[in-house]
């Protein structure tokens, strides 16, 4: 079961995020994917991030699509947005 959280606010929240460090993958899991799966109609998340020391990987709800950049290549696309 999904524990709720209060967010203090009105507005919905769209994203969500998480990291990996030490041991972990430094990609998104498998695991994490059929959690995104199970989430995805009982949230209003539209994208997740999963940072680790040197990338980040960010799965899009909308199509289920998923994107893997560098933290380097990330911030470029960032700050070109």
């Amino acid at each position: 079961n999904l524990i709720p959280l209060a967010t203090g606010g009105t507005d919905p929240i769209k994203a969500s995020s998480h990291q990996h460090l030490g041991e972990t993958s430094p990609f998104i899991t498998a695991t994490d994917i059929c959690a995104f799966k199970l989430w995805k109609g009982r949230t209003t998340w539209v994208i997740s991030f999963v940072v680790s020391t040197g990338y980040v990987s960010v799965c899009y709800f909308d199509d289920e699509s998923l994107e893997i950049f560098t933290q380097d290549e990330f911030r470029k696309k960032m700050k070109n947005k």
